[in-house]
């Protein structure tokens, strides 16, 4: 047996408390296509069926079921305290933040950092956890409840989440130092979409289409160059390698490489990074935590 996921564990006993997938999400404050996923993989971790399923409303909870979670309130009760425990009277909500890629790359550490001053000050009863998420997964990290407010670009809406606008942000081309176009200040889309842009096919496209051009030209009238690259790190070398651009919003540059030379895209629009929350998580930290991102992001911009 593998490892037991404490949050399925809770998952699963709150699904038996209200015998609806629906009203259980929303006490957790996750989707129920999250809460059904949990109890997969605690049923996965046990090798028992814990749930005798009828489309979305379990109809039984199986004898197996019954007795796990008759062994598994005082275990997680006792799990809790040994939490408390180890952190006396904090008395703190904490809200996880996920942002894409490693921390300090986007937003850059001084914007994270501020806004964790902003949110003490204001706010001092919640404590700010930041995660970096894997750029393919940071939608699918809000939505499973891996965390709890998402910083990320404006992209393909998705129903269950509710977006609020951050900042407008710049968008540049980096090429190498060598590069013709590394003395000119700015260029126009079209001289842009003429230069050979790096691209990870492997990524969302509601991430990769601001940083490839895809709202200002075909793909045919584009020259893409993919690459399985993601990190900053691992991006820059690829375009120093290959002696080719990156679009990236402005500044981004200042944060990876002095061996980059930046040049403005004059004429294409600017775009969005947003703040992201679940629509049924509706907890007042969360939207506290949101209020102190916006507030910080345009005092920012």
């Amino acid at each position: 047996m593998t490892e037991l996921d404490l949050a399925c564990v809770a998952s699963f006993l709150a699904l038996v408390d209200e015998r609806h997938y629906g009203r259980a999400a929303a006490k957790l404050h996750i989707t129920a296509s999250a809460l059904n996923k949990r109890i997969h993989r605690l049923e996965s971790a046990l090798g028992v069926t814990l749930l005798e399923r009828g489309c979305y409303s379990p109809t039984e909870v199986t004898p197996g079921g019954k007795w796990f979670a008759q062994q598994a309130r005082p275990m997680l009760e006792d799990a809790r305290s040994i939490k408390r425990a180890m952190n006396p009277g904090t008395g703190k909500w904490v809200v996880r933040l996920g942002v894409p890629g490693p921390l300090g790359y986007c937003p850059p550490a001084n914007l994270l950092q501020q806004i964790m001053k902003v949110l003490r000050h204001s706010f001092p009863d919640i404590r700010l956890s930041v995660i970096g998420l894997p750029l393919h997964s940071t939608v699918s990290s809000l939505l499973d409840g891996a965390v709890d407010v998402l910083w990320t670009v404006q992209g393909s809406p998705v129903g269950a989440l509710v977006y609020s606008n951050l900042a407008l942000a710049a968008r540049s081309m980096f090429v190498p130092n060598e590069h013709p176009l590394s003395d000119a200040e700015s260029i126009d889309p079209e001289t842009a979409c003429a230069v050979p842009i790096l691209r990870n096919p492997g990524l969302p496209a509601e991430w990769m289409d601001p940083f490839t051009l895809a709202d200002i030209s075909r793909t045919t009238s584009r020259r893409i160059v993919d690459t399985a690259q993601s990190g900053p790190g691992s991006i820059t070398r690829e375009v120093l390698r290959a002696g080719i651009g990156v679009v990236g919003p402005s500044g981004y540059g200042n944060r990876v490489a002095s061996r980059l030379s930046e040049v403005q895209i004059v004429g294409a629009q600017p775009i969005w990074y947003v703040g992201a929350r679940r629509r049924n998580d509706r907890r007042s930290t969360v939207d506290a935590t949101l209020q102190c991102m916006g507030t910080v992001a345009r005092l920012g911009s």
